[in-house]
């Protein structure tokens, strides 16, 4: 199959929509990024831009629209997307190769790059045909659980832990958390920590996303919340247990809180942990979580 990539145009978004629902547990990041009151929307940004792969003779007959000689045209099947947003993040979705040619992405689409993330199969191929050299690369497991697909086995978490759905008006209580969360998780060699950014991040999740936490003796000592929400999905993420508090059960109790939510709406749950942290691992394990794939994070300026 020849494939052409092309921007975006508004009336196309029901193509991409039924390609992001086929791919929506690898797709959550990039869903949860343009989904806004169950629509998909073109980031307003002039620096920002969906790049769709569709068939050469579809892209051809937008040409000659765009030209004048076309009236009608039925909507393109996306085989492929990147997500491009300002600040220079990149969410790849790449078709399957065509053959053993050279992979031939818009050049335009490599520049100002500061960080990919997504199918580990698929950054990579990015970056091979852009020529891209990541600083740093962080490698991930990404699992998912299916709705309702096996009972919550919770471990004994210690007496006294109560867990909470947080609010606007928990952020100074949770902020030394996602601080502490951001220097052992997020945080990379080249990049340093933000206190006023890492603030507004957690204001922000506390707006938009599904927030929990434990508190056990006045203090919150855990978290756990959404990140991205997609059409029947929600990616998890900053999962924390604060360091003296580990090993009690407590994370068990905070993440099953967050699914129990998630599911009572229908919902299914991704995420991605750290390859080579098997204490995360076997707590997913425990949790019915699966392991579908390999996942990437690549890192090219602060």
């Amino acid at each position: 199959m020849d494939l052409a990539w092309k921007k975006l145009r508004p009336a196309e978004l029901p193509a991409l929509e039924a390609y992001l629902r086929s791919r929506e547990e690898e797709a959550a990041g990039f869903i949860g990024r343009i989904l806004r009151d169950g629509r998909l929307r073109i980031p307003s940004s002039a620096r920002s831009v969906i790049a769709i792969a569709v068939e050469k003779e579809a892209a051809g007959r937008d040409a000659d629209r765009e030209g004048g000689a076309g009236r009608t045209r039925s909507l393109p099947v996306v085989r492929g997307a990147i997500l491009k947003l300002g600040m220079g993040l990149v969410f790849p979705l790449l078709p399957p190769r065509a053959g053993p040619g050279p992979e031939r992405l818009p050049a335009s689409l490599g520049e100002r790059t500061g960080s990919i993330v997504g199918p580990a199969k698929d950054v990579e191929r990015f970056e091979s045909a852009l020529s891209l050299r990541p600083l740093v690369a962080v490698r991930y497991d990404l699992m998912s659980r299916k709705p309702r697909s096996s009972a919550l086995r919770r471990g004994a978490a210690p007496q006294g832990l109560r867990v909470y759905c947080a609010g606007a008006g928990n952020l100074d209580e949770l902020s030394p958390l996602q601080e502490a969360y951001e220097k052992e998780e997020v945080l990379t060699a080249i990049h340093s920590f933000d206190a006023a950014g890492s603030r507004a991040s957690l204001a922000r999740a506390l707006r938009d996303q599904v927030v929990v936490f434990g508190r056990l003796d006045g203090s919150a000592v855990a978290k756990a919340a959404t990140n991205a929400r997609a059409f029947s999905l929600d990616q998890m993420g900053g999962v924390f247990v604060a360091p003296p508090y580990r090993r009690r059960g407590i994370g068990s109790a905070v993440v099953s809180a967050l699914i129990s939510i998630l599911e009572s709406e229908g919902r299914g749950t991704v995420l991605f942990v750290k390859k080579g942290n098997e204490a995360a691992k076997g707590l997913y394990d425990e949790l019915g979580f699966e392991t579908l794939d390999d996942y990437r994070a690549d890192y090219f300026m602060p």
